[in-house]
């Protein structure tokens, strides 16, 4: 199996091989399934291609893509400063 990642495009290849044999009675019977096969998903933007973790169990593959946090946007204090009113002159 190959998994691979690029410009945003999981590709998954591999190759698929199955054999049965049936011994009843008097009947013999084999069957058997091979074959290549490839897939292609384009991902999400936001996703962290560096800790990408795959795992084979069970004839089962899970492929874990974490997202990049998102940043949460920063709240900033501002003082307001009371103006002082200056005197605009004198009235006659």
């Amino acid at each position: 199996m190959d998994i691979q990642i690029e410009n945003n495009v999981l590709t998954i290849k591999g190759e698929a091989r199955h054999e049965e044999e049936s011994k009843e009675a008097k009947i013999y019977r084999r069957e058997v399934s091979y074959g290549s096969f490839s897939r292609s998903v384009r991902l999400p933007e936001g996703l962290n291609l560096d800790a990408v973790e795959a795992e084979f169990k069970n004839g089962l593959v899970t492929i874990s893509l974490p997202r990049i946090p998102e940043e949460k946007p920063k709240s900033v204090k501002i003082a307001v400063k009371a103006a002082v009113e200056q005197p605009t002159g004198t009235e006659a």
